[in-house]
């Protein structure tokens, strides 16, 4: 057995029952030494979270007190989840990939979105405050691309049909409303109104 606080090294781990193999050993010389006492516990274990945070002793770590006919030992027994694995069985998965993800993940495996980033995979830009959904979008945090027709900052201003002189769109990209006393397809045409024709 191996002292120190990472057994990561571990082929597989064992999220319930467990067995622990103390071997105690009197080393005569570097070729040489004998078996002088073992010690077996079973029991129960659960993994604990991954985390990058320092151990707790007092708290990351199962103190078990084994006796055998010779002697006594008092042992501390940890089970951890794979990185990037959490859980009680270890089977939630968050990874983080630096060139490519948009979140970190918390102590419970969870997935929190950097600012300006949202879905289940953080992976939706959070547009421009009043940025229209029904106009804009955007593939950046704190941007609002306009779709077809629209512009502006918040992409509420339609494009008028081009060649519309004297016109506005209303709302209606690419048309060519005249304004009061113009006509024509691109409204280029004064139209004079006569309120009497009769008038002398």
């Amino acid at each position: 057995m191996t002292s120190g606080r990472n057994f990561r090294d571990c082929d597989k781990l064992i999220p319930y029952q467990t067995a622990v193999i103390l071997e105690a050993y009197d080393l005569v010389n570097r070729n040489e030494k004998y078996l002088i006492d073992r010690a077996i516990h079973r029991g129960l274990l659960r993994p604990l979270i991954s985390s990058t945070k320092p151990l707790n002793l007092s708290t990351d770590w199962n103190q078990v007190t084994i006796s055998t006919q010779y002697s006594g030992y008092t042992i501390c027994i940890q089970l951890t989840c794979e990185l990037n694995h959490y859980g009680n069985d270890c089977t939630k998965v968050c990874q983080v990939n630096e060139n490519r993800t948009k979140f970190k993940c918390n102590a419970n495996g969870d997935k929190i979105c950097e600012p300006g980033w949202s879905g289940i995979e953080c992976d939706k830009a959070i547009c421009n405050i009043g940025c229209p959904p029904v106009h804009g979008t955007c593939s950046r945090p704190g941007e609002c691309d306009c779709a077809t027709g629209w512009q502006g900052p918040l992409c509420d201003e339609c494009i008028k049909y081009p060649g519309c002189e004297h016109g506005t769109c209303n709302d209606a990209p690419f048309t060519c409303r005249c304004l009061p006393n113009w006509g024509g397809s691109f409204s280029d045409q004064i139209w004079i109104i006569v309120d009497d024709i009769n008038h002398v």
